[in-house]
């Protein structure tokens, strides 16, 4: 039987640059790396890479900053996170991946397919956009939510942004799973500096004009309810990637791989062909 995502014991821990990246790996068949995003631990993918990893071996890891992984107090960019992403694929000798990742994991993701078009084979780049400059701006209320102007307790401020980063329907339809959700961001809260340096690293990255060199065959998905990322950002990168496709996902919000996951991975799955 599968280790569930949150397993306490890391398959392989990927050092590279001053940071020690705990991965995970379960499932069989064609690999499928899978990138998360602002404060995401690998166990926060939850019910989405459960999913996946019984059609696919499924590679999680916690990024720089994240998770269980151990880093120095130094700022780092984007690209560096990019780049522990191929120190991921090479830690497991893969030379043809499919990348799955979602909000700053698929700014990652662009940069992986960039730099590296020899190793990724496909591209799903969930709930995402293009750059920091050129996105189409977040609601007033999920902005207010990462930004807020009052000082709170960590886990008070993780619940009102994940409060306002989903579908309403999602807090008031699948209250236990929500609740779940939240549990396991918890668990795995990283240092809010540590947070903060992702945030900067995500708002220092631009893409937008070097998109239409990505030759990866690319699969778009977006919650048409995104307040953080709106569903426009999704249109503008299918309309900036050579060939994209997007799908829509209706009444969801930001966290797709919580509120979505069976659409998510059946649109996934039919991508990818596993």
């Amino acid at each position: 039987m599968n280790e569930p995502i949150d397993q306490p014991t890391p398959t392989k821990i990927v050092t590279v640059d001053g940071a020690q990246l705990p991965t995970y790996a379960r499932g069989e068949g064609r690999p499928v790396v899978m990138i998360n995003g602002l404060g995401a631990s690998a166990r926060d993918w939850g019910p989405l890479a459960d999913l996946l990893a019984r059609r696919a071996r499924v590679i999680t890891f916690d990024n720089r900053g994240a998770g269980r992984s151990v880093t120095t107090e130094q700022p780092f960019t984007l690209e560096r996170m990019a780049q522990d992403t191929v120190a991921v694929l090479d830690a497991y000798g893969l030379t043809s991946v499919n990348l799955v990742a979602t909000s700053m994991g698929g700014m990652i993701a662009q940069l992986v397919a960039l730099g590296r078009p020899d190793v990724v084979e496909r591209l799903v780049l969930i709930a995402t956009h293009a750059g920091a400059k050129s996105a189409i701006p977040s609601t007033p209320e999920a902005r207010a939510a990462m930004f807020p102007q009052e000082k709170l307790p960590r886990e008070e401020l993780v619940r009102r942004q994940f409060s306002a980063y989903v579908a309403p329907t999602f807090r008031t339809r699948q209250r236990e799973v929500f609740e779940r959700m939240l549990s396991v961001r918890f668990a795995n809260l990283i240092p809010l500096e540590m947070w903060q340096r992702q945030l900067q690293a995500a708002l220092g990255s631009e893409r937008a004009d070097a998109l239409s060199a990505i030759r990866a065959p690319t699969l778009i998905l977006h919650g048409r309810a995104d307040p953080l990322i709106p569903f426009a950002n999704g249109e503008k990168l299918r309309d900036l990637i050579p060939g994209a496709r997007l799908t829509a996902l209706d009444d969801c919000g930001h966290i797709v791989n919580w509120e979505k996951p069976q659409e998510a991975a059946a649109a996934i799955a039919d991508f990818l062909t596993l």
